[in-house]
């Protein structure tokens, strides 16, 4: 048997050090004892006879506060049997107060003045302040109700707050003589304070470590696999962070780590820095090694992962933060994650859970709450964030791993149970496949399954609102009506009572009659319903019951129709409730709404207020929410709408009002409501992203909206839920009571309420008055649910996964401002909730109810859904018939012109190798698209390059999809009869090897060929999806994609769909935002409180700022980074669906950003969840084409015949002597400015320290510049020591896969190794072993290992030829050279610093390099550009201010040897204006600067342009008048 209550009390007493226990708990018993694991708080329940003296109870605080501060805070409260007598409670006042002397706010200067004085009938407080007063009033007395509580007092104390004017004189004659006094004392006491806080903490930690300390003096600090250092004793004081505001010595932290890194400093040492959090606020950790085995220890810190750290505090010179310089870190296994206490067999399934793809409104991936949901052993989940499904890709994969897990589990059990090592796989495998039929029986008895849950909550709206309720045939022009307002005790007519009941009576326009009675709700008002309405009590306490007033009321409208804003909503049912109180019959009279009407007949306006529809109307409202004035305005509104409407549509009665219900996009007009839809069944799946795709496409006003008759239209497959408080189930049930849900719940399959913690705000904005009325009305929907015979369910609505989660929302709302309601009050807690968290919450429905709407009803709805495929799985390409045969076609007619029939059998192996993997895994309609794209713009006279692997393809060069061919380097004929091979190993490329005629006819033969493995392209297996990336002129790029359309059709192309989520530095600045408010809600707050008239005059102390660490504001940043904020579209990507399926087989679609204006729609999920289910074309714009073009119509040379080898443009990348010009006078040692690949600074670096002089080495600097930690403290290093040169360095990814097996490596070792370094995951030791057998040396081994990320080698070559055939331009054609740069890939001009030549474009140019990082951005891009411009002045080329009839809008024109700027080059002038004035001067010659104006529309500022710049020059202000 266990010690009962009082027992209990005795061990605590003994725990407490009692020598005599005190008389008040001489028959004390501990009711209940209260441990919260996380927050390390327990609250100890003391059941005593009546309440203990004062002194008693303070000896108890202390002595139980004492005893257990090394282990938790604690709190108490006393269970008493009998009640006090006011007197004793008054005993408790000084005691009472002192419970809040130290917070922070204004408690004790409220009421450290304060006189009181105890009465028969109350305790009386007397203030000397009005803003104390009303602090009490608002605040304090609710604090000091709670320690009254605490003491055990059930009953309300009578206490009475007066404002003693006697005191007031007082306060404020001491107030002016003592201002300075005290501040200058708060001053001190705060010093003292933080200086006896630093004492107690050094004497706390000391005396713990004190001992310890001196006997590990002499140990060296140790390394394990739990620990670095020399130990942290068991009972050391933890300290909050929070509670850390100056330096101190062996300060402990516990913390999770949310950021690592070691730093490598000049001096050679190694310095750790570590960011960690313990929620209350975040600290920098940092930690020089000196053991060798710290490094890989704290290397493998775990983000995430809880840790116990000790060290000194130090003030951080640079940053100025406290820093902690530690010495000791300890691991703390299993600390972060939350457990589900409940032990029941069955725990709940969320059916209602937000990720962060519900727009700006959650901070988790889906991932954490299916890894979250799986540990606490919930069966399944469901993903349901607002409007939008993009959540289902990441939610897909998190439910396979989880039941994959699953799977391995059951294997290892099966094993087990048969005797087989579970480590064994092959013996596993071999075992599960002998033993497969009743392995499959073991699985449905013995194997967990997770089902995810897909649904979306939605944004429902009506489309049949009425204008009229009652409606008859009477006409509206003759008719008497009653403009009527009510005010009201609140909003909700299920509870509130109506407290003015005013109206007018009008006919023809004319008021006839008045009713304005106010009515006595015996109950007193609400502070903000004082506010709002102006009312007090006082005014009411004489006024007549509503009975009487409501008989007058019905009585004064007879039979007339009545009329008021927003009725239909509120006032009517207000009426209503009240007439079924008191047994009147309820209005049956005609109704007219305002509201919905006016949205209807002026759609243009946003808001629609009773004030801002008045003053649309030109009618004048005073005294808004006084009913009488209110009722009289609506009158008039009411009436001038009703003409519009007879006026534009023929209304004459209310029954031809509603006939136009359905007019004018109705769902425009109607407010959204919430409500939750899951999938049922994969019909369910196509019809959710449909309904999606219509709210996004056809309904989309601020946000998807989803008509009722939409969701009937889609709602085969599907479960509807009535979705949290802002459902029009919860909102007609909070209002209008169970009789109106009840109607409302009949369209739902199942009812949803929610932890009682989510209807905050609704307690707060007093839609529901008291915890009390909600647990009613959730009661009240658990019965409706019974009588409907629906199931009732809790729903979480979890929109972050822990409590401590909540500020990352808190920051979020915050950044959105007044825009988002939810910033007008507290935020509810809407964390991830276990089955016991909600079992105690709903334990007021009693223990089966709660039981039932918890655990058994969420798994009855869960049962009802199929496991569906959200995502669709395979390849699904477009349908072009005989595809296989058009590809294998078209390559060997090609292969045969180049190389001859028969076909060399090393040319024949190679592509029938690739046509085996192209046909046989379904890609070759992906090829003759992209065959189809190329062939048509090079059709229209474009020239396409091709971008990442596709050029490691032979069949896509033969088909004509790439120019890179991806043979070994070799020879051949243009007739096709000669083929020779080279040596790769000798000549990277075949543009590199020398000239060479056919032995056969002496013509000269043509060098190709770049050794490019195919694996690189479609994988080692040749199954891997392939991505054909294009690169097509930025002029042809629309024509392209339309050109998809032409093949495929409108309904099957849609553009690649992106998110944008929030990201670094953007989380940076909300955090920082944040930071702001805060401050100026605690400037706020004071100002309240001490009275002040003006916001100005406030000013916050050092103690009162909130100011967060840096290491915090990255904490709260990265709380909120990755959450979506709005949606886009692929630059490029075009998706293709097979015509036999639509696009809602595998997304939603909607408009990008939500622009209904955009020309393409876009999927719905971003295109990386699909892009291997559906073809993906890339289909880029680029300036390379583009320039090319112009070039080729400017020359009329052909692009394709430039050579590759061209020694003048190869000398190029040495120097600028083939330009005619000095390296010092155009700031560079090459003559590659402008060349595309080669023309930065970075680069031209590279060529300085290379000197490059083949094609194949331009290949390896392309390579090394796009790659990462290639170049830099890699290669570089190695040409500068001679272990390398720049053709045998690792250049690009293909490289290292022909490197190693030039070395012997196997093919598929050399394929997986490349892989591994292009994704910067280095060397595993294993490889490093068959590489060194290889014979592989060690610098290349090396430098493998630093790599993390490579360019593709095809990639590489498309770049450079494109580049080549631009430097060949520069070199022998200058002028068309750069009037194409300039035209086609300039945008930032100085041109009146160009046209002024190459003196003033040097002085420019070294004074913005001068500059340095203080050089605007616009700045240092413009200096590019004046460095070709002044190329081309020491070339002899001149640059020409704009010219009124020269220049063209946008494009340079070549004078002789000069170049004309175009109109938009100048400052300002923008397209439109260009446009314009080349319109006016083809009309006719400008006669004056006034024509100029007038026809050009050139602005005043432009007309000084000109005329500074002497393009006006002779030209007359004015027109002139001529006479003859």
């Amino acid at each position: 048997m266990g010690l009962n209550t009082a027992e209990q009390f005795q061990v605590l007493a003994q725990q407490l050090k009692f020598e005599n226990i005190p008389d008040g708990f001489q028959q004390a018993e501990l009711e209940r004892l209260i441990v919260h694991e996380q927050s390390k708080i327990w609250q100890f329940q003391i059941g005593l006879l009546e309440l203990p003296k004062v002194n008693e109870t303070v000896e108890f605080s202390q002595r139980l506060q004492r005893e257990f501060e090394m282990i938790a805070q604690t709190s108490w409260h006393f269970d008493l049997k009998k009640q006090p007598q006011l007197a004793e409670i008054y005993a408790y006042w000084p005691w009472i107060l002192a419970q809040h002397q130290n917070d922070q706010g204004a408690f004790r200067p409220a009421f450290q003045n304060v006189q009181t004085e105890l009465t028969d009938q109350a305790i009386i407080l007397k203030f000397n302040s009005t803003p104390w007063l009303q602090y009490a009033q608002n605040t304090g007395m609710q604090l000091i109700n709670e320690q009254i509580q605490n003491l055990g007092v059930t009953a309300p104390v009578p206490f009475q707050l007066v404002l003693d004017q006697e005191l007031v004189q007082a306060s404020m004659a001491a107030g002016q003589r003592k201002r300075a006094e005290d501040e200058a004392a708060l001053a001190q006491k705060a010093q003292a304070q933080m200086a006896e806080y630093q004492a107690n903490v050094r004497k706390n930690q000391q005396a713990a470590e004190k001992a310890e300390d001196r006997q590990k003096s002499h140990m060296r600090s140790k390394v394990t696999d739990q620990s670095i250092g020399k130990g942290i004793p068991n009972n050391v004081v933890v300290t909050r962070m929070a509670d850390v505001h100056m330096e101190a010595d062996l300060v402990t932290f516990e913390g999770y780590v949310f950021d690592s890194e070691i730093r490598e400093l000049r001096n050679g040492r190694k310095l750790a820095i570590l960011k960690m959090s313990d929620y209350t606020d975040s600290f920098v950790l940092k930690k020089f090694l000196n053991q060798e085995a710290e490094e890989p220890w704290l290397q493998d810190l775990k983000n995430g992962g809880w840790y116990r750290v000790r060290g000194n505090i130090r003030e951080d010179s640079f940053t100025h933060d406290l820093t902690m310089m530690f010495r000791d870190i300890e691991m703390i296994p299993g600390k972060k994650a939350r457990k589900d206490p409940y032990q029941g067999a069955k725990k709940r399934v969320d059916l209602h859970v937000h990720s962060l793809m519900s727009t700006m409104n959650a901070t988790n991936g889906i991932s954490d709450y299916v890894q979250t949901a799986a540990g606490w052993d919930m069966p399944a989940l469901a993903v349901t964030d607002t409007a939008g499904a993009q959540a289902f890709p990441e939610a897909a994969g998190a439910a396979k791993k989880i039941n994959q897990k699953y799977q391995k589990q059951a294997e290892k059990q099966f094993a087990q149970e048969h005797e087989v090592d579970p480590s064994d796989e092959a013996a596993v495998k071999q075992l599960l496949q002998d033993e497969a039929d009743e392995f499959a029986d073991f699985k449905l008895k013995n194997q967990k399954h997770f089902k995810m849950i897909y649904g979306l909550e939605l944004n429902l709206v009506d489309n049949t609102t009425p204008f009229a309720l009652n409606p008859d045939d009477q006409i509206l022009d003759t008719a008497e009506y009653v403009s009527f307002d009510v005010e009201t005790t609140g909003l909700a007519p299920r509870y509130d009572k109506v407290i003015q009941l005013s109206a007018v009576k009008m006919q023809g326009g004319n008021v006839i009659g008045e009713f304005n009675e106010y009515v006595n709700p015996h109950e007193p008002l609400q502070p903000i319903i004082m506010e709002i309405t102006h009312i007090t009590d006082a005014m009411l306490e004489n006024a007549r019951d509503e009975a009487e007033v409501f008989a007058d009321f019905k009585d004064f409208c007879g039979d007339a129709i009545l009329v008021g804003h927003n009725v239909i909503d509120f006032d009517i049912p207000m009426l209503n409730t009240t007439y079924q109180r008191l047994g009147m019959p309820q209005v049956e009279s005609v109704v007219i709404d305002t509201l919905p009407l006016a949205r209807f007949l002026h759609p243009e306006m946003r808001r629609f207020t009773l004030s801002t529809l008045a003053k649309k109307l030109g009618i004048p409202l005073d005294h808004a929410h006084n009913a009488i004035y209110d009722a009289t305005a609506t009158g008039q509104v009411a009436r001038k709408l009703i003409q519009d409407a007879k006026e534009r549509y023929g209304v004459k009665t209310a029954l031809d009002l509603n006939q136009h219900i359905a007019e004018g996009e109705p769902w425009r007009r109607g407010r959204p409501m919430h409500a939750t839809v899951l999938v049922k069944n994969q019909v369910g799946v196509k019809n959710l992203y449909k309904m999606i795709s219509t709210a996004n496409v056809d309904y989309l006003d601020r946000v998807p909206k989803t008509p009722r008759a939409v969701l009937e239209n889609y709602r085969e497959g599907l479960l509807v839920g009535t979705g949290d408080a802002s459902g029009e189930f919860f909102e007609t049930l909070e209002r209008k009571g169970p009789a109106a849900a009840k109607k409302v719940a009949e369209f739902y399959d199942y009812i949803e309420i929610q932890p009682t913690g989510n209807y905050s705000q609704e307690l707060a904005r007093e839609m529901i008055k008291g915890e009390e009325r909600l647990h009613e009305i959730i009661a009240d929907a658990v019965q409706i649910g019974a009588e409907l015979n629906k199931p009732v369910v809790v729903t979480g609505d979890a929109h972050y996964l822990d409590p401590q989660d909540a500020i990352y929302r808190k920051i979020l709302i915050n950044s959105q401002g007044g825009a988002n309601p939810l910033n007008r009050y507290p935020l509810p807690e809407v964390h991830f909730r276990t089955t016991q968290e909600l079992l105690d919450d709903f334990a007021f429905l009693g223990s089966e109810t709660a039981q039932a709407v918890v655990v058994n009803n969420t798994h009855l709805v869960a049962d009802q859904i199929d496991d569906v495929e959200a995502i669709k799985t395979g390849n699904y390409p477009p349908n072009m018939p005989n595809a296989e045969e058009e590809i294998r076609a078209k390559t060997y007619a090609t292969a045969h012109q180049m190389y001859g029939n028969p076909l060399p059998l090393q040319i024949e192996a190679r592509i029938e190798r690739e046509l085996a993997s192209i046909i046989g895994n379904g890609f070759s309609v992906i090829y003759l698209v992209a065959q189809r794209l190329v062939a048509k713009s090079n059709k229209d006279g474009y020239l396409v390059g091709s971008r990442g692997s596709v050029g490691s393809s032979l069949v896509a060069l033969l088909v004509g999809i790439t120019e890179v061919n991806a043979l070994a380097p070799h020879y051949y004929s243009e007739a096709g009869e000669y083929v020779e091979f080279v040596d790769p190993r000798i000549y990277g490329s075949g543009y590199s090897i020398p000239l060479k005629n056919s032995p056969i006819d002496q013509t000269p033969l043509i060098g190709d060929g770049h050794n490019i493995p195919f694996e690189t392209f479609l994988g080692f297996k040749g199954n891997k999806v392939p991505d054909i990336d294009l690169n097509f002129s930025g002029d042809y790029q629309p024509f392209a994609h339309n050109y998809m359309k032409s093949l495929f059709g409108e309904n099957n192309v849609f553009r690649a769909g992106t998110i944008a989520t929030v990201a670094d530095k953007t989380a940076f600045g909300y955090v920082k935002a944040y930071e702001r408010d805060l401050n100026e809600a605690v400037r706020k707050q004071k100002q309240k409180d001490l009275g002040i008239a003006s916001l100005e005059d406030v000013h916050l102390s050092e103690e009162e700022v909130v100011s967060f660490k840096t290491a915090e504001i990255e904490r709260l940043a990265a709380g909120s980074t990755g959450v979506k904020r709005t949606t886009g579209q692929h630059p490029a990507g075009i998706l293709i669906v097979p015509d036999d399926m639509e696009i809602y087989d595998f997304t939603p679609i909607q408009y990008p950003a939500d622009d209904v204006k955009a020309k393409w729609k876009t999927t719905h999920f971003d295109f990386h969840s699909i892009h291997d289910n559906i073809l993906k074309m890339d289909i880029l714009g680029h300036d390379d084409p583009t320039m090319i073009r112009a070039l080729q119509d400017m020359s009329g040379i052909d692009p394709t015949t430039i050579p590759m080898n061209d020694e003048g443009v190869m000398s190029l990348f040495q120097s600028p002597d083939i330009l005619g010009v000095k390296a010092e006078n155009i700031f560079s040692k090459t003559g590659t400015l402008g060349v595309p690949e080669f023309g930065t600074e970075f680069v031209r670096g590279m060529l300085q320290e290379t000197k490059p002089k083949t094609y194949a080495d331009l290949l390896q600097i392309s390579g090394l510049s796009h790659g990462t930690d290639v170049w830099r403290g890699n290669a570089d290093e190695l040409i500068e020591q001679g272990l390398a040169d720049i053709s045998t360095v690792i250049g690009t990814r293909d490289k290292i896969m022909t490197d190693l097996i030039n070395w012997g490596v196997n093919s598929e070792s050399a394929f997986q190794i490349m892989e591994k370094v292009r994704k910067g995951k280095g060397v595993s030791e294993a490889y490093q072993a068959e590489l060194r057998e290889a014979g592989v040396e060690e610098w290349y081994i090396e430098s493998l290992q630093k790599i993390q990320y490579m360019f593709p080698l095809a990639h590489a070559a498309a770049y450079v030829l494109m580049a080549l055939r631009i430097a060949y331009f520069k070199v022998y054609f200058p002028i068309l050279y750069y009037a194409a740069y300039f035209s086609v890939r300039a945008s930032n001009f100085d041109i009146v610093t160009m046209a002024r030549g190459g003196q003033a474009l040097k002085a420019r140019i070294t004074d913005i390099k001068a500059q340095g990082l203080d050089a605007s951005a616009k700045d240092r891009d413009l200096v590019t550009v004046l460095e070709i411009a002044n190329e081309a002045t020491e070339r002899g080329i001149a640059f020409g201010m704009v010219d009124l009839y020269k220049s063209d809008s946008e494009e340079w024109i070549i004078d002789g040897q000069r170049l004309i700027a175009p109109f938009n080059a100048v400052p300002s002038l923008g397209d439109n204006v260009a446009k314009r004035i080349i319109a006016a001067r083809a009309e006719g010659e400008f006669l004056s600067k006034e024509d100029l104006a007038k026809r050009g529309g050139v602005s005043q500022s432009l007309m000084q342009f000109f005329e500074d710049n002497g393009v006006v020059d002779g030209m007359s202000d004015e027109n002139q008048m001529a006479l003859f």
